[in-house]
């Protein structure tokens, strides 16, 4: 079983209590939908931030970008996450409707673990302003230069090193 895939096991307990984990990101959101387009956003411990943008227009075209958050910038979206109220957030376990997208979001940091995903449907508060800070800063981080650009591949794992947790 792959570590990401224990680590969601572990992780779908919804507990805010420390699960140790040796994931090599703290915060990531996962929003790519197939005929939507949209974002995923990988936060490294470091500040270290990817992101990946995929567009529909015209076929499925994706950049990639990757920089550097400050040590300040990091702090704020990890407090903006916490005081949020995001490791409080129970998922509401339904079936989708078709098309509907369905982000996720994974947290771990400061004693605090969390993943969870909600339906675009459903509103909660704490994900959804989570979800809104996360693509808010994949948009700002998505209009500089990419780090490469070409045709959409779902099958492509990038960062590469998500193939191992």
């Amino acid at each position: 079983m792959s570590m990401l895939m224990l680590a969601s096991c572990i992780h779908e307990r919804r507990s805010i209590e420390p699960v140790p984990t040796n994931l090599d990101y703290c915060i990531r959101l996962a929003d790519i939908h197939g005929l939507w387009g949209g974002y995923d956003v990988t936060i490294q411990h470091d500040g270290t931030t990817y992101v990946r943008e995929v567009k529909v227009e015209r076929g499925h075209r994706e950049k990639r970008f990757k920089t550097k958050l400050s040590v300040l910038e990091l702090g704020e979206v990890k407090s903006f996450i916490i005081d949020a109220g995001y490791f409080a957030f129970r998922e509401n376990v339904r079936s989708g409707v078709p098309d509907e997208a369905r982000p996720h979001i994974w947290a771990s940091f400061d004693g605090y673990s969390l993943h969870s995903a909600k339906w675009a449907n459903d509103n909660d508060k704490r994900f959804d302003l989570v979800y809104h800070r996360l693509l808010n800063l994949a948009v700002k981080i998505a209009k500089q230069r990419p780090t490469w650009a070409g045709t959409y591949d779902a099958r492509i794992v990038w960062p590469s090193f998500l193939k191992t947790n």
